[in-house]
């Protein structure tokens, strides 16, 4: 008994070293349950982790189990012998799970079981669970080198979810100093083109090859015979005709008369959904529309839609409003340009 005990120690000093040197998630899981089957002889053992939008442990990794169980397994808080473990803080030996109020079935057959709480940073974030088709298969012994691993494991874990969490912010940052150098290389096209046709033209390719939106349109504010701002269609890609040629949206009018009215940018994931919607592309489900503002004045919308429900998120949104405030400006310019060419042709006449 002795002997046995001290292999297990050993072992366990093996496989703390082994899962401190997995730092991918995913593969942590599978080594850590590889590690338990290893360490305490099992056929049967599952790694619970809470979610808190279920509020219950769902099973993300197991050994011995059924996929539909693994699939569809949960346990609320105090919900059986993991549910018990997690709620409490605490390892839980079960000699016989007959026994065990409200116990909730994993593997089936299963006669015994224990269950050690995975915490990390004094919160318990999960459980590890072994189950056995013996009753009384596991002792006290058994149960404190058991509630070992698990601290071990949690470890593992933090360490590997630590270093994920950096990587993913590593990505995102170079994803955003990529996106900044190449909006800035647009505007910096943009601004060279002072034809004001050519000009939205050139919007509306560049939003297309380099932002990959593949129907967008710039609308432009006009006057009414009354004096009131309006939207008209200058430019457009992938848009219906007879949007391009003949509509005149109003203020709050549409989602890109919402952008004009409140002057901040709006994204609507799914436009089946919005009754204020005007069909701008044959099967349009997801739009947003993106004021252009100049000095404090709207000059205009930016809009883009797709055949997508939920094709743009708020990082699509962010860059797309980016993009708006460069055009804006090159817009703006050009539309100076032309004005002071047609004051000199007058002055020359």
């Amino acid at each position: 008994m002795v002997s046995e005990t001290v292999r297990k120690l050993a072992a366990l000093h093996e496989a703390a070293r082994a899962m401190n040197s997995i730092l991918d998630p995913d593969k942590l899981l599978d080594r850590i349950l590889t590690l338990v089957q290893d360490v305490f002889a099992l056929h049967s053992c599952a790694i619970l982790i809470y979610d808190e939008e279920e509020d219950a442990l769902t099973i993300r990794a197991a050994r011995g189990y059924r996929p539909d169980v693994v699939e569809g397994f949960r346990a609320r808080p105090g919900e059986g012998v993991t549910g018990a473990a997690f709620q409490r803080g605490e390892a839980l030996l079960v000699p016989e799970v007959s026994k065990w109020p409200g116990y909730v079935e994993g593997v089936a057959g299963a006669k015994s079981e224990m269950a050690a709480p995975l915490r990390i940073e004094g919160q318990v974030i999960g459980v590890l669970d072994a189950e056995s088709t013996q009753p009384n298969a596991f002792e006290e012994a058994d149960l404190d080198l058991f509630r070992i691993f698990a601290n071990q494991a949690a470890t593992a874990l933090r360490n590997a979810n630590l270093l994920n969490q950096l990587e993913r912010r590593s990505a995102e940052l170079e994803r955003r100093v990529n996106e900044l150098d190449l909006l800035q290389r647009l505007g910096r096209q943009l601004s060279e083109n002072l034809d004001i046709d050519s000009l939205l033209g050139q919007v509306l390719e560049l939003a297309h090859r380099a932002l990959h939106f593949d129907h967008c349109a710039v609308l432009l504010v006009e006057r009414d015979e009354e004096g009131q701002r309006v939207l008209r269609v200058k430019a457009a890609l992938g848009y219906r005709d007879d949007v391009v040629s003949g509509i005149v949206i109003r203020p709050g009018q549409g989602i890109t008369g919402r952008a004009l009215k409140s002057g901040k940018p709006v994204l609507i994931p799914d436009v089946s959904r919005n009754g204020s919607y005007i069909e701008g592309v044959k099967g349009g489900r997801c739009e947003m529309a993106v004021p252009m503002i100049v000095r404090g004045e709207i000059i205009g919308v930016l809009d883009a839609e797709s055949t997508r429900p939920h094709a743009f998120d708020e990082d699509a949104l962010r860059l797309f409003s980016t993009f708006a405030s460069w055009a804006a400006a090159a817009i703006h310019n050009a539309d100076m340009y032309s004005r002071l060419e047609r004051q000199q042709k007058k002055l020359k006449q």
